[in-house]
Formats: C-alpha cells, sequence, structure tokens
C-alpha cells in the first residue's frame, strides 16, 4: 500500500517537473524569437534619454509653470543656467539629475 502511494506521488511530482520545465523552455523559447532583452536600451546613466532628443532652446521647455516630463528633457547645465538665470540660485551640476530637476521644478512652482 505504502510503495503504490510512494509510486503514484512520485508519478504526478515527475509529471509537475516535466511541464514546468517545458514552460520556462518554451517561453524562454518565445522571447528569443521576439527578441526581448536583447535589444540595446540607449538609457544615459543620468537615467534621460539620448542626448539628441534634448531640446535646444530652454525657454521653450520653461514657459509659465513647467511640468517635470520637460525638464527632464534639458541637459544639466540647462537646468542649472535656467534656475540661475531666472531665480538667481547656484545649483550645483555635479548633482544627480533628477535632484536638479526636482530643484528647478520647486522653483517654478
Amino acid at each position: 500500500m505504502s510503495y503504490t502511494f510512494f509510486i503514484v506521488g512520485a508519478i504526478i511530482f515527475a509529471i509537475y517537473v516535466w511541464f514546468t520545465l517545458w514552460i520556462i523552455f518554451n517561453q524562454s523559447k518565445k522571447q528569443r524569437e521576439e527578441g526581448n532583452g536583447t535589444q540595446i536600451d540607449v538609457v544615459d546613466m543620468d537615467g534621460t534619454e539620448n542626448v539628441a532628443d534634448e531640446p535646444k532652446d530652454v525657454t521653450a521647455v520653461i514657459r509659465n509653470k513647467p511640468i517635470k516630463l520637460n525638464l527632464k528633457k534639458l541637459t544639466k547645465a540647462q537646468l542649472v543656467a535656467a534656475a540661475k538665470t531666472d531665480f538667481d540660485v547656484n545649483l550645483d551640476i555635479k548633482a544627480r539629475k533628477s535632484l536638479l530637476v526636482n530643484k528647478v521644478y520647486s522653483l517654478y512652482n
């Protein structure tokens, strides 16, 4: 009686392991075919996208009350310069870009 329970349990466990491994390998095959995870991410070290997307004119971004999405498109130098010219506040250019965006945003709002 105990041997039959052991054999039935071992068969159920083997089927479970088989289907688990089948799902893992099947999904990884689909992911490789779709190319997910193999594309190069073009995010810079400061967490923003490629530099070519940055606007050239600071005043086009900062009209009335700027939003953080538009401020994130500016470079660090542009953020520091905007804070200096508009509010006479000196910001450290060595700070993280997200910190500079938050400080400039708080100045304008």
